[in-house]
C-alpha cells in the first residue's frame, strides 16, 4: 500500500513537474510569439512608412518631372512662335527690299533719263543762246558797217582816214560794249559806266564780252590778257570784233576753254581747251576777207593774228 502510494506520489510529482514545465514553455512560447508579433508589426509599420515615403517621393518626382516637361514644352512653343514670327518678318523684309530695289532701279532709270533730257535741253539752250548772241553780234556789226558806210557816203571818202573818224567808230563799239555790260554783267545797270576809267578799254571790252558769255550762255571761259595796249582805234575795233566772234563760236563747245591775248605790233588771239584730254575746239575759219587778219587751227588750238 505504501509502495503504491509512493509510486503515485512520484508519478504525481512527475506530472506536476511536467505540467509546470509545459506551462513555463507555453509562457515562453507565448512571450516569444508576442515578441515576434510585436517585431513583425513594427517591421510592417516600417515597411508601410517606407512605402508611403517612396510613394510620396515618387509623386513629388513625377510632379517635378511633369513641371519640367510642361516648362520645356512652353519654351518649345515660344521658340516655335518666335521662329514663325521671325520667318514672317524675314519674308516681309525681303519683299520690302525687293520693292525698294525695284523702286531704286526705277528712280535711277528716271534720273538717267532726266539727266539726259536736262543735258539735251541745256545743249539746245546754249546753242540757241549762242546763236542769238552771234546774231546780235552780227546785227551790231551790220549796224556799225552801215554807220561807217553812211559816214563814208556822206563825206565822199572811202579811205577811212579823212572821211571816217576812227575814234567815232571806236566810240560806237564802246557804246555797244557798255550796253552789254549793263544788260548782262553789271549787278546794278544804273551804276556809272566803268569804261571811261578803264586803263585799257580794249581789254575791258573783251572781258565784258567773256563775262556776258558766262552769264547768258553758261560758257566755261577763261580770259588771259597779256597783250599790250593798242593805240590805233581801228586796230582796237578789229581786235574786239575778232575776239567777239571767237568767243561766240567757242561758247557752243561743251568743254571749258580759254582765250589768251598776246603781242604788241601783232595781236595774237589763241583759243584752246583748258583741261588735258579734252577734245580740241573745231571751228570753221571766219571769212575775214583781208590780209590784215590771218587764221590758223592746229593741235594747240585756234590762233588769229591781227596785224
Amino acid at each position: 500500500m505504501d509502495v503504491v502510494a509512493a509510486i503515485l506520489a512520484i508519478v504525481a510529482v512527475i506530472l506536476l513537474f511536467l505540467l509546470v514545465t509545459t506551462r513555463r514553455n507555453a509562457g515562453i512560447a507565448a512571450a516569444s510569439a508576442t515578441s515576434s508579433r510585436s517585431s513583425l508589426t513594427s517591421e510592417l509599420a516600417s515597411v508601410q512608412r517606407a512605402r508611403d515615403r517612396a510613394v510620396t517621393e515618387s509623386k513629388t518626382a513625377q510632379n517635378e518631372a511633369d513641371s519640367r516637361v510642361a516648362a520645356a514644352q512652353a519654351e518649345l512653343d515660344a521658340a516655335l512662335t518666335a521662329q514663325s514670327q521671325a520667318t514672317e518678318r524675314a519674308i516681309a523684309a525681303e519683299a520690302i527690299q525687293a520693292q525698294q530695289v525695284e523702286t531704286i532701279g526705277s528712280l535711277e532709270r528716271y534720273n538717267v533719263e532726266l539727266k539726259t533730257e536736262i543735258a539735251n535741253a541745256h545743249d539746245a539752250m546754249y546753242a540757241a543762246q549762242a546763236s542769238a548772241e552771234a546774231a546780235a553780234t552780227g546785227l551790231e556789226t551790220a549796224r556799225a558797217d552801215a554807220e561807217a558806210t553812211r559816214l563814208t557816203a556822206s563825206t565822199g571818202n572811202g579811205t577811212g582816214t579823212a572821211g571816217i573818224d576812227p575814234e567815232l567808230l571806236w566810240a560806237l563799239e564802246i557804246t555797244r560794249s557798255e550796253r552789254t555790260w549793263r544788260h548782262s554783267v553789271a549787278v546794278d545797270p544804273n551804276l556809272p559806266s566803268p569804261f571811261p576809267d578803264a586803263p585799257d578799254p580794249l581789254r575791258f571790252a573783251v572781258e565784258v564780252e567773256a563775262a556776258a558769255m558766262r552769264e547768258e550762255v553758261g560758257a566755261f571761259i577763261h580770259l588771259q590778257w597779256d597783250a599790250e595796249a593798242v593805240a590805233d582805234p581801228i586796230r582796237r575795233l578789229l581786235v574786239l570784233r575778232v575776239a567777239n566772234e571767237l568767243l561766240a563760236a567757242a561758247a557752243r563747245e561743251p568743254q571749258p576753254f580759254e582765250m589768251i591775248a598776246s603781242g604788241s605790233n601783232e595781236i595774237v588771239l589763241l583759243v584752246r581747251s583748258t583741261e588735258e584730254g579734252d577734245r580740241q575746239i573745231h571751228l570753221e575759219p571766219p571769212r575775214f576777207g583781208t590780209d590784215v587778219i590771218s587764221f590758223s587751227s592746229d593741235e594747240e588750238g585756234i590762233k588769229v593774228i591781227i596785224r
